[in-house]
Formats: C-alpha cells, sequence, structure tokens
C-alpha cells in the first residue's frame, strides 16, 4: 500500500529540505514601512486676503478658530466612519470642504473630495485609504498654519 504523502514529508511531519521554525524566525526580517509623507502647502494669499483689515487679535482669533473647527471635523469624521456612519461622514465631510479652502488648506480640500467620491462609488477600502489620507493631510495642514500663524497677522 503506498500512501499519498510518502516520498514527500519526512520524520515529525516535515517536509524534508523545508526550514524549521527556528530557522525561519531567523531568517526572517521586518519589512520596512515607508513613512506616508505628503508635503502640504498652504495657500498664504487666501490667509493673508481673510486677515487683512483685522486688528491683529482678531485675525489670531479667526485663524485659530478656523483650525480649531477643521481639527473637531476631522475627528468626528474618523469617528463617524468608525461608526459606519455614512450620511454623518457625509455630514462631516462637507464641513470640512467648506473650511480648508478658506483657511488655503487646498490639498486639504482636494483629499476631501476623494473622500467624498469614495464614499459614493462604496469602495471601503478605497475610502479607508483615502480617510486615513486626508487625517494624516488635515492634521500637517493645521501644523502648518499654526506654524505661519505669526506670519500672518
Amino acid at each position: 500500500m503506498v500512501r499519498a504523502n510518502e516520498g514527500r514529508v519526512g520524520a515529525r511531519g516535515r517536509v524534508p529540505g523545508a526550514p524549521t521554525a527556528v530557522e525561519r524566525s531567523t531568517t526572517m526580517k521586518a519589512i520596512p514601512m515607508p513613512e506616508a509623507t505628503e508635503p502640504v502647502t498652504l495657500d498664504l494669499d487666501r490667509l493673508c486676503k481673510l486677515c487683512r483689515g483685522l486688528p491683529p487679535r482678531e485675525a489670531e482669533d479667526l485663524v485659530c478658530g478656523i483650525a480649531d473647527r477643521i481639527v473637531v471635523h476631522l475627528a468626528e469624521a474618523d469617528g463617524t466612519w468608525r461608526a459606519g456612519d455614512g450620511p454623518a461622514l457625509l455630514a462631516q465631510l462637507d464641513a470640512l470642504g467648506g473650511y480648508a479652502p478658506v483657511a488655503g488648506m487646498l490639498k486639504l480640500a482636494r483629499v476631501i473630495d476623494d473622500c467624498r467620491r469614495c464614499l459614493a462609488t462604496g469602495d471601503p477600502v478605497a475610502l479607508a485609504a483615502t480617510l486615513g489620507r486626508m487625517l494624516r493631510v488635515g492634521e500637517r495642514s493645521v501644523l502648518a498654519l499654526y506654524e505661519r500663524q505669526a506670519s500672518l497677522v
């Protein structure tokens, strides 16, 4: 009687020539993941026009208020996506889409539009990836705005 595995499996059920668990653990290496960085730019002309004619304190309050609203809507968009609430996510994207161009965050505005398209097509993988990008770009845009704030007022 001939077995199906005869000649292919050695002692202890191991395929001859295959590395053992110890050999595999010493030869496997971590795969380096590139950091997802994307440069952001601010349209400083838009911001300067927004602040023009305002006293410095009011201009600072305006810029900080817009940045704070963007941060809140980014966090709420993430929360509504995690909860699986598509209509609430769309509302957050609409709110963000209103603030980003006013704040001169044109790249963020484009990524928000990409998120809307992914939501409309119903592709959960593309939506997850694009929302992740939106959160990264949004965070860096707000940080860039805070760094440039002193030159605006």
